[in-house]
Formats: C-alpha cells, structure tokens, sequence
C-alpha cells in the first residue's frame, strides 16, 4: 500500500480525481532533436498517492500514430513528459522549464499542482487542461474543448433526473475544494427536484469509507453521488455491497473508472455517469473512438503496458494531441510557439474526430456555463451488463438542457 497524502495534498489531489526520470522527463521521452515540434505533458506518475499513467500513455499513443503517419508537415512530434510528483514545488519546476523551453503547446495537464502550475505560463499555451475548478480553465493561455470533471458534476442533477431519482446522498471530503463542488452540485439538484437533505464529510486523509457506509444506508436515499477519489468510491461502494443497500449511482468515470465498474459488478447494474468523452463501448458507433482504441492497442504492442488502460483521461490526452497536431500543419513556414499560437488564435473548427463538434479555441463560452468552457457538453452514461454504454449516441449541451450532434 502506498503511505497516505498529507491533507494539503490531498486537497489538490481532489481537483483532478473528483473529476532515467529527473525533475522533468523520463527516460522514454525522445527530446534534444532540433528537426522536430515539441509538445509537453505534466502529470504525477509514481508517487504515494497516485499516479496518471494513463494520461501519458494516451499522449505518447497519439504522438507514435502521428509520426508514424508522417508527422506534421514531415517533421515528427516530441513528447516531452514532465513528473510533477504530487509536489508542489516539483509542479511548479515542470511548468517554468516548459515555459522557457522549446515547447509549442502543453496538452492534457492533469496536475494535482494546479495553483503552482499555471501562474507559470506566460507564453506557452495550455491545450486542454483536465480541470475542475473555474480558475482553471480561463487562465490567459488555457483553451478548452471539453466539459473535464468540471462538466461531470455539472450534470449530475440531469443525470438524476433521467434516471428518476428524486433524492440523493452526497459523500465528499472535508476540504474546502469538496465543499466547493459539493454545495454547486446540492444547488443544482434541489433546482431540479431532487432532495439532498444530508451530505455525509469524510476526513481528507480517509482510504477507507466501510465506516460511512451505514451511514448512507440509514438515510436511505435512492441516489448516491460520490465525491472522493476513485479508490474511496470502490471502498465506499464495496462496503454498502457488504450491508446490502443499493441506492442507484450518479457519478463519473473517474470516480468509476471502467476497472471498477467490472470489479463492483451488478452492484453498480444501471448506474449514472457523466463522461466527458465517450467509453470505448462506443467504438462501433463513432469512429474518433474507435481510432483512440486502435492507436492505444499499437502503443501497447509497441510495449506500453499502461495503454492497456483505455480511460477517459487516455483519451482526452489522446484527442488533445491530434487537435494540437492538426492547428499546427496549418502554419505556413516554421512551426514555433510563436507561429503555433498564431495560428491557435485564428483556427475554427477543429476537428475532434468527431468525438466531440468542430472547435474554435477562441470561441466565446456560452450562457450558463463558466467562462472558458467553450463546449459544454457531457456524454450519458450507463453500465448495462458490466459495461459502461451510451444511453444516448449524443452529448447533453449544459448550457442548452439537451441532446445535440457532434457534427
């Protein structure tokens, strides 16, 4: 087992789960040639509280496809992936060497660090940041093309709604991030009907919620909307398993992600997710999808074990870099910050492979959603059967209350 966070951490920590290595770079990294465009990664890997594996694997997993397909306009991407340790301090370092070096763009930040990172960019655009807070994703240089965490939690009271709950207990942290989300989303639900009467705090420091078990049991609600770390949800779920109450499940995958979902069973049969991205079940039906899976299967044949991990942050991470990829073989001449955030600014309708609509960067965000959010939009999820499955083939607009066409 791996020694629990301090709190402080763990506080940090909650941003991203609720929804030869020096300081930067490891040793599979391929950096140092001067014909080639250089893209950056910071996520915690390896360390005592967790480790985003999966993030890295679905960016290095895009990079190898694109090379391998001829690159951007001949010359070949360069992942240059930075541990930022669930430290701070180390955070803060990965984000100033990023900011001075030769990297166009960071992709897919997953950082525990996020208060350290991004006063660190000044220059660097930050593409797709997976972000739960507002302050997050309208920094100066962030751009966003999904909904992250953030959006998640955003439609949990639709989520409920659909699945006819007309009441829920929430579970969260005791920290002042938690609490944050927690009264946003209680607010929402009770506008939508739904009765949140109780929300049970669990210390930051908790693994195991056996114990809070009973205490949702003896509320007796029907929903049970977690807000803890994917290990928390499993200990929580696994413990109401154990006292036989079943209330139905409104969350998310990185509360849930697919490895539990097949471990808890048809205890979590029927249960709610919001997704910022669709699961890979969905592959038959959108072929973006279907090309994550099958670039994540030559990464892990090419002998990426972590890429066995089809997750939703693989492929944010993933589609970040294509959309990254394609912006920058728009550009007539050199391909630098410089001329790579020129063309950012001016590009429309990015294409998402069609997993997400066509985006513009410097699109205005919509009514009802926070500033920067300029594609609202979450995916509804099921588990049917043990599988996480679509329960509708588009995505739910936050800002609009419904169901909408990628393209």
């Amino acid at each position: 087992m791996h020694a629990r966070p301090k709190a402080a951490a763990v506080a940090t920590l909650l941003l991203t789960s609720l929804f030869g290595v020096t300081a930067c770079g490891d040793a599979s990294s391929t950096r140092g040639s001067s014909d080639a465009i250089q893209i950056g990664l910071i996520t915690p890997v390896d360390t005592s509280s967790n480790s985003y594996d999966d993030a890295v694997s679905g960016t290095r997993a895009a990079v190898a496809a694109i090379n391998t397909a001829g690159g951007v306009n001949g010359k070949k991407l360069e992942l240059d992936f930075c541990n930022e340790k669930t430290d701070p301090n180390a955070a803060a370092a990965c984000a100033r060497k990023a900011e001075s070096g030769d990297q166009i763009a960071t992709v897919g930040l997953f950082s525990t660090n996020m208060q350290s990172v991004l006063p660190q960019f000044k220059t660097l655009p930050n593409i797709a940041p997976f972000a739960l807070t507002p302050a997050e994703i309208a920094c100066p240089t962030c751009y966003t093309f999904d909904s992250f965490s953030m959006g998640a939690f955003m439609s949990a009271a639709d989520l409920a709604s659909q699945a006819g709950v007309k009441s829920a207990t929430i579970v969260t942290f005791d920290v002042p991030v938690s609490h944050e989300v927690q009264e946003a989303t209680k607010r929402q639900m009770e506008a939508a009907g739904i009765t949140v009467a109780d929300v049970i705090y669990v210390p930051p420091t908790t693994s195991d919620l056996s114990s809070y078990a009973q205490k949702v049991k003896e509320i007796g609600h029907e929903g049970l909307l977690p807000m803890v770390t994917a290990q928390g949800a499993y200990s929580l779920l696994q413990a109401l398993r154990q006292i036989d109450f079943q209330p139905t499940l409104i969350t998310n995958d990185n509360q849930v992600p697919p490895a539990n979902i097949a471990k808890l069973g048809d205890f979590i049969e029927g249960a709610r997710l919001g997704l910022a991205v669709p699961p890979v079940s969905a592959a038959d039906k959108i072929p973006g999808v279907k090309k994550f899976v099958a670039d994540m299967k030559a990464a892990e044949e090419a002998g990426d074990k972590n890429a066995a991990d089809r997750s939703a942050l693989a492929m944010h991470c993933w589609l970040a870099v294509y959309a990254v990829a394609e912006i920058a073989k728009g550009v007539d001449g050199d391909v630098n910050r410089r001329s790579f955030t020129d063309a950012l600014k001016s590009a429309k309708d990015v294409g998402l492979q069609g997993i997400l609509p066509p985006w513009t960067p410097t699109a205005k965000s919509p009514k009802r959603v926070p500033p920067g959010m300029v594609q609202p939009l979450v995916y509804f999820g099921v588990v049917e059967n043990g599988v996480l499955v679509l329960s509708n083939d588009d995505p739910w607009d936050l800002s609009q209350k419904k169901f909408v066409p990628t393209s």
